[in-house]
């Protein structure tokens, strides 16, 4: 499938919880869009209430404005 495990670093951890508190978003949340930031890879969320909060990230996309 190309999946592969990314064990959580102290770099990718500290940047969630930096992006947590300057968004106003859970770190649970925070986690998966510094994973991306880290990888060079851009965030794709469904979720309309979470992109208001994180929108001015210029890798962060909705998903529905990819189609």
């Amino acid at each position: 499938m190309g999946m592969s495990i990314v064990v959580p670093t102290k770099r990718v951890v500290e940047s969630a919880i930096s992006i947590a508190l300057q968004h106003d978003i859970t770190v649970y949340d925070a986690y998966f869009i510094a994973l991306a930031k880290e990888l060079n890879f851009r965030y794709v969320t469904a979720d309309e209430k979470l992109y208001r909060k994180i929108k001015g990230l210029d890798f962060v996309e909705l998903l529905g404005n990819l189609f």
